[in-house]
């Protein structure tokens, strides 16, 4: 239960707490008209953004229209929302340095590495290479394989898999990647 505290009470919000604590469904139509805007005015003293600003206010109305049955007003029900406000305006601004932060290091990241376009190339040639490898060797070392590298499944869960001995397994794998090693060489080489 979401318990409102804080500073004294006016004939409006006794009338509200009457409301709430009776789960009058009004409540959050006059609710809306008496505090939409002030709440607005209060929230672009933080934001830039009209679109936030409201984004962040019509969120404070979402989170109290599903607190009603466990909302319970004891004192100032308008102090409750500016601070409910402010704090959903401090969320916001470190949720966004947060991701400000994440976009920074991602594009630091792309701009620091070789290009890009040269490395899809080499990535995308490179696994047509290892699909060639795969079809030249036999069924059950490309089974192994495409299990372990493409499911990331251990030698083990193969082995209890395909009801081979894990030793056996383990042999198939290294010489499937045996298979896909001498592949490359040979292309490399041509």
């Amino acid at each position: 239960m979401e318990i409102i505290e804080a500073g004294p009470t006016t004939a409006m919000e006794i009338q509200f707490k009457e409301m709430i604590n009776n789960h009058d469904t009004r409540f959050f139509n006059h609710l809306y008209k008496q505090y939409w805007s002030p709440l607005i005015k209060f929230t672009s003293q933080y934001m830039d953004d009209t679109d936030t600003c409201e984004e962040i206010v019509q969120d404070l109305f979402v989170h109290l229209h599903s607190m009603q049955q466990r909302l319970k007003v004891n004192t100032s029900f308008t102090a409750y929302l500016y601070i409910s406000l402010r704090n959903r305006i401090y969320n916001h601004i470190r949720n966004r340095a947060v991701y400000k932060k994440h976009i920074t290091r991602f594009v630091a990241s792309i701009t620091s590495s070789h290009n890009n376009i040269d490395h899809s190339i080499f990535y995308a040639d490179l696994e047509k290479m290892i699909a060639q490898a795969l079809q030249l060797m036999p069924a059950r070392y490309r089974e192994v394989y495409l299990l372990h590298h493409h499911n990331s499944y251990t030698v083990k869960k193969i082995a209890l898999l395909l009801n081979r001995p894990a030793d056996t397994v383990d042999k198939q794998l290294r010489k499937a990647v045996g298979v896909i090693r001498n592949h490359l060489v040979k292309i490399q080489i041509q």
